[in-house]
């Protein structure tokens, strides 16, 4: 069956790519003081999360694993617990050499810093299942834990964006013809670390989280991967930095301020149906 083919292939990126598993590809890889024979899947998330790093100027980094288990994000969210003592951030290098060492081979290198590729990952798994359902005829919507792929143009499809404040009210309604929505928020994955509030949107420039101003950036386009990547990154940029990338990269973009203010891209106008007053 359709479905059956959709979540294997979801189960694939999990297999290769989560780092709570410790039997999945980058746990083992991460592990690694040697060469690392990888799967093509792993291979290609990874060049897409390479590509995200240049792209972005090095503010997408998926070698945010050691900052986030510093802060106690060393397991699935639903089992974090609080951390009464953190050690001081560390800002990553700038230089980052693709992993690969091998193509042939598929061989990855040992890292200094381990990958979380969990983020991209998911982009790629909705990729995925979007290519699977749409070369079947099939339209509608794929949901992600809020980040949906919607397969078809015939009919455009209302998608309501979730207010970071309160679960379960929205800030806003988009209608898409096809593409990907994929937001970055730390509605959900917050919790406490020394006494002090953090989240899991790290900025690699400084070990810690970023975003200042922020509570959630969602971006609208044509393939889940780009959004994704581009939502971290403009997130990190914080309130007053946001607004002037998302100008001048014609980025589709909806943000949602720490005091609950919705603004919006120009480039979003035409697919923005409703704003919460």
């Amino acid at each position: 069956m359709l479905v059956d083919q959709v979540v294997a292939a979801v189960r694939a990126v999990e297999r290769a790519c989560s780092r709570f598993d410790p039997s999945a590809e980058l746990a083992r890889w991460n592990r690694s003081v040697e060469p690392f024979v990888a799967s093509d899947l792993l291979v290609e998330v990874l060049d897409a999360a390479m590509w995200g790093f240049a792209s972005t100027d090095g503010r997408f980094d998926p070698r945010v694993h050691d900052a986030l288990c510093a802060l106690g994000y060393d397991r699935t969210f639903a089992a974090v617990r609080e951390r009464t003592a953190i050690p001081p951030s560390v800002a990553l290098p700038e230089s980052f050499p693709h992993p690969v060492i091998g193509r042939g081979a598929r061989l990855l290198a040992p890292q200094e810093f381990p990958l979380d590729l969990g983020g991209i990952a998911k982009g790629y798994a909705l990729a995925m299942a979007g290519e699977l359902l749409s070369a079947h005829g099939v339209l509608g919507v794929v949901n992600a834990g809020g980040d949906v792929v919607v397969i078809g143009d015939a009919v455009p499809m209302p998608i309501g964006i979730e207010d970071p404040h309160r679960e379960g009210e929205l800030v806003a309604v988009l209608h898409c013809e096809g593409g990907a929505i994929m937001t970055s928020s730390i509605r959900v994955r917050s919790w406490t670390a020394a006494g002090m509030p953090v989240h899991h949107l790290i900025d690699p420039r400084t070990g810690r989280p970023g975003g200042t101003g922020l509570s959630a950036v969602t971006v609208v386009g044509a393939q889940p991967v780009d959004c994704e990547v581009w939502s971290k990154a403009l997130f990190l940029n914080g309130a007053d930095g946001i607004t002037a990338e998302a100008e001048d990269r014609g980025l589709a973009v909806l943000w949602v301020t720490s005091s609950g203010r919705v603004c919006w891209s120009s480039a979003l106008v035409p697919s923005l149906s409703w704003v919460a007053t």
